[in-house]
């Protein structure tokens, strides 16, 4: 495993790496095959590489997706790791053997497992990976005094109560 880092010294670095971060999304985009994309935010660097390793070990040690590729870019000063997982085709038990190996690490670094996008409807079973229940609990009761007919974006931030 390697990992490549670089940082900008002038404004044209700047667009040039932009430009990178940004054909990274198109290109896994248009490769046959599906990828699985996550948003990560991790206090050290350390641990958003450990986190990376980790994931592609596992991948690895599973024998049984030889093909799929792990690409890890993000912004470093704000702890943000967008950590994609390409594989030929789509097989939900990959996609909880990489969930459950991030989501993992993050929860042992204090990380976030929704850095930049929110929690939304796909991630509201993982919140207990980046928040206490306690945490959780005092969410749902502000969510509760603000909006007690649940009319608000229901079930889109947190898990209903009674599957906490």
């Amino acid at each position: 495993a390697k990992v490549v880092s670089f940082m900008a010294q002038d404004m044209k670095q700047i667009d040039e790496l932009w430009s990178i971060r940004e054909n990274i999304t198109v290109a896994l985009k248009d490769a046959k095959g599906f990828t699985y994309k996550y948003d990560l935010s991790l206090p050290k660097v350390k641990a958003m590489n450990e986190t990376t390793f980790a994931v592609q070990e596992a991948i690895q040690r599973s024998y049984k997706y030889p093909e799929a590729k792990v690409l890890q870019f993000g912004h470093v000063f704000d702890g943000n790791l967008h950590l994609n997982v390409w594989n030929p085709c789509y097989s939900l038990e990959l996609k909880e053997l990489i969930e459950d190996t991030a989501y993992t690490y993050v929860a042992k670094n204090r990380g976030s497992i929704s850095a930049e996008h929110g929690i939304g409807q796909l991630k509201i079973s993982k919140l207990g990976y980046s928040k206490p229940e306690g945490a959780i609990d005092l969410m749902g009761g502000i969510k509760q005094l603000f909006d007690p007919n649940k009319i608000m974006n229901p079930f889109k931030v947190l898990p209903p109560a009674n599957s906490r």
